[in-house]
């Protein structure tokens, strides 16, 4: 947005949900993605999900797993199953390479 202001964006005209990275939020806010979104027309909810439950490995290893999943289900995967079935999701891009 600041490198091309001239840009125009593509209007989605959908509902998404955001959910910002623990890490992220921590260290400064995610402004900048609900703004994108935004020009691009979504209708957006910011999710007040505080953590997800992943938190980089931990998510993944057999002894947390359980707290893992308790810790998603306090508000993102109730949102994200509640959603309609055409909303845009939260998810992580694909690695690159």
């Amino acid at each position: 947005m600041q490198k091309a202001p001239e840009f125009t964006f593509p209007k989605l005209e959908k509902k998404a949900l955001l959910h910002g990275h623990c890490h992220q939020k921590a260290l400064a806010d995610i402004a900048a993605e609900k703004a994108l979104l935004d020009k691009l027309g979504l209708d957006v909810r910011v999710l007040d999900s505080g953590c997800c439950g992943m938190a980089g490995s931990f998510g993944f290893e057999r002894d947390k797993a359980g707290v893992a999943a308790q810790i998603g289900e306090l508000v993102l995967l109730p949102a994200v199953r509640q959603a309609e079935p055409d909303t845009l999701l939260p998810r992580k891009a694909p690695a690159s390479g």
